[in-house]
């Protein structure tokens, strides 16, 4: 029993130091911070952006004098940089523009070349050294590697020295998401129609031709993708079908019906009357698939249907023959249907 107590004890007092650890390692991690970078502020307002960190301010002895007023107490260093980790209430020591009224002039500084960096790289080495004026041009992208913007151009350009308080103007190739439109219903518009709705849209339009047995379908739009309703970036295409009238044209559709209990058949155009067929796929015995007419129906003049059956799942082909000879085949996969 007193070993297994002595064991007990033991335990407990692994899990007391292991619980000891995991508490100091948070408390140490919540001691930390990471050092704001405050170079281009306002001395006042760097010190407070320290203090909210829970970091200390202080004042260094490496001040530059400056005949521009409008860099009076601005930051143009500080110890250590941003980004570094430090416990709270350390020190940062910053370093300042000092003003001075007796004509002297603003210092000049070797301007660096930043074509090609990153536009957060070209700010910092222009801050490096002294260049806190900087205008932007914005040029768009289409590629998404861009997003955090790369300098194109520079003005003036790099390599001469330059009064500090000159502006220095980046152009930034960013990459800039073109706005969504919700892509409309073009069925039955015109091209010149369809054309105007996707100018108004800012979208390209790819045209197609097919042919169709309805005249009242004759240059209009029939298919389109993306389908209505579809979100799509600016600039982007709609691929529209145009219906191109022709007289032997045929138009066919297939589906269940609505009991579920047959596949219905609708063909339109062509040369009638029609032959149909079914062709399938393995050797079944008679009856196990089947195609009959079915009455027209006065509210769809001009089209001929049928009901096919089926009694398993396979494979079959449809083949209409028009009156003239020619033959069109259709290939369908059936499933067995109750009855």
């Amino acid at each position: 029993m007193k070993g297994m107590r002595k064991i007990i004890e033991t335990g407990l007092l692994l899990a007391a130091a292991a619980s000891f650890f995991l508490l100091s390692a948070a408390a140490v991690m919540a001691q930390t911070v990471k050092v704001p970078n405050v170079v281009g502020m306002d001395y006042m307002a760097a010190k407070m952006f320290l203090e909210r960190a829970g970091l200390k301010c202080v004042s260094g002895k490496d001040a530059k004098l400056t005949g521009s007023s409008k860099l009076k107490n601005v930051v143009w260093k500080q110890n250590p940089g941003a980004g570094t980790v430090m416990q709270k209430g350390a020190a940062v020591t910053v370093e300042r523009y000092l003003f001075t009224d007796k004509g002297q002039a603003e210092p000049e500084a070797l301007l660096p070349n930043v074509v090609g960096s990153t536009l957060s790289q070209a700010e910092a080495d222009l801050r490096k050294y002294g260049f806190l004026k900087i205008a932007y041009q914005q040029k768009a992208s289409k590629d998404p590697k861009l997003a955090g913007g790369v300098i194109r151009a520079q003005s003036p350009a790099g390599g001469k020295k330059y009064r500090t308080d000159t502006t220095i103007t980046l152009t930034v190739e960013r990459y800039m998401e073109p706005p969504k439109v919700t892509v409309p219903d073009f069925k039955n518009m015109s091209k010149d129609a369809a054309a105007e709705k996707l100018k108004a849209l800012k979208l390209k339009g790819q045209g197609f031709s097919k042919n169709t047995p309805h005249k009242e379908n004759d240059g209009k739009v029939m298919e389109q993708t993306p389908a209505p309703g579809a979100s799509l970036p600016q600039g982007d295409t709609v691929k529209l079908v145009f219906g191109k009238y022709s007289a032997a044209a045929m138009e066919v559709r297939f589906g269940l019906n609505e009991a579920k209990t047959a596949y219905t058949l609708a063909v339109f155009g062509g040369a009638q009357p029609y032959s149909v067929s079914l062709e399938p796929a393995g050797n079944w015995v008679a009856g196990v698939f089947a195609v009959k007419p079915l009455k027209d129906n006065p509210q769809n003049p001009g089209w001929k249907f049928y009901s096919v059956t089926s009694r398993a799942d396979d494979r079959v082909a449809i083949i209409i023959k028009e009156a003239d000879g020619k033959t069109h085949r259709y290939t369908k996969e059936l499933k067995k249907l109750q009855r």
